[in-house]
């Protein structure tokens, strides 16, 4: 539209994708409508239709269909197509939507704390993910594969598990450092690998791609995240099973025999725990790292036990030394994956057994409380 036409009104950004769904009807009908009402009632139009499609955060179609057949009524759009409208009305707002969250800052705030939590990305949004807060759009490479190979082959992620998930740089060295660990073991036992918070599943797939011969099961309690890392699962083949259930439930459910190795990824939400200065609390994880080390515990009291604890490199000290009070033997491994003071790491501990190997660690940078 002109912008004469447009002069004096306080048009929204929201009201392009509205307006542009419009103007795609060029035809004598669009424009007869034009002629015969004022620009303050196609104002009108234009605000109601952007409130149903961007006021609530999702389209309102019934709203809009229903606003299009009032507008129907209008002189000399008695004859427009008002389903034909509508949808190239809910076309462009949706296309408007992509430019807005185009235009957004991809980082943890938006994905795990904001309104992409439960999104299913497109790859360009895992991408941008990666250019935004890593400089690295092939930051989320997981299953051994960038971000363009895993999602052509029918992986997903929603936006928390962008956040959440364990990337393959890191996958690796984690794998590869339980692997040395349990090498330097009194017997070669039977292994399971549990990861009681699977999420995406990427840790448990590089902890199994180290050990050969071992069994992998995760659990995950929510639907979301398992119904997607589930698809994923069985779209790229991975030698691992999956539970929806909570870790407790799970892990209840978990038989071995004496003679097996337990070895347990442990990884809960961090949410709150982590504090952008002070560091990583592991008595705030959701749940507290140690209520999960303690059940453990008492669910497995014969098994030789390998606890695998993802940290970060700024950690509440008296949050540690409560969980390393916990073991036999403990070493802490910090990697230089990421820029100083974003880098993550995890603690080896074992119960009833300890590896002889050289008690070297990278500690990490202890804040109190």
């Amino acid at each position: 539209m002109a912008s004469s036409y447009s002069r004096g009104l306080n048009w929204e950004p929201a009201d392009l994708g509205i307006r542009v769904g419009l103007s795609r009807f060029r035809d004598s009908r669009y424009s007869a409508w034009l002629r015969g009402n004022t620009p303050s009632a196609h104002f009108i139009m234009i605000r109601k239709l952007s409130a149903a499609v961007f006021g609530r955060g999702s389209t309102d179609r019934p709203q809009v269909r229903q606003l299009m057949v009032d507008y129907s009524g209008c002189r000399n759009l008695a004859h427009y197509s008002h389903t034909e409208l509508t949808f190239s009305v809910l076309r462009a707002s949706e296309s408007e939507k992509v430019v807005k969250h185009r235009s957004s800052l991809y980082n943890r705030d938006l994905l795990l704390l904001g309104p992409k939590r439960n999104d299913v990305l497109e790859l360009w949004e895992v991408e941008r993910y990666g250019n935004d807060s890593y400089s690295n759009s092939e930051y989320i490479s997981l299953y051994g594969m960038r971000p363009a190979d895993w999602y052509a082959r029918g992986a997903r992620l929603l936006g928390r598990t962008a956040v959440e998930c364990t990337r393959d740089e890191l996958g690796h060295a984690i794998g590869k450092d339980v692997a040395a660990t349990i090498s330097t073991g009194p017997l070669k036992l039977p292994t399971l690998v549990v990861d009681p918070f699977v999420g995406s599943g990427n840790t448990l797939y590089w902890i199994l791609r180290y050990i050969a011969g071992a069994r992998g099961v995760g659990f995950e309690s929510d639907a979301g995240v398992y119904g997607v890392t589930r698809q994923n699962i069985a779209a790229l083949a991975l030698p691992m099973e999956i539970v929806n259930a909570d870790y407790r439930s799970g892990l209840t459910g978990v038989s071995l025999a004496p003679s097996e190795l337990l070895i347990a990824f442990i990884a809960p939400p961090w949410g709150n725990a982590l504090h952008r200065t002070s560091g990583l609390d592991l008595r705030r994880t959701s749940p507290p790292v140690t209520e999960i080390v303690d059940f453990l515990l008492h669910r497995f009291p014969h098994n030789e036990l390998l606890c695998v604890i993802q940290v970060y490199e700024i950690v509440l000290a008296d949050s540690m030394s409560e969980l390393k009070a916990r073991f036999d033997w403990s070493i802490v491994r910090i990697y230089d994956l990421s820029a100083p003071g974003q880098n993550h790491g995890i603690v080896l501990g074992t119960k009833r057994w300890i590896p002889a190997m050289p008690r070297t660690e990278k500690k990490p940078q202890w804040a109190q409380c």
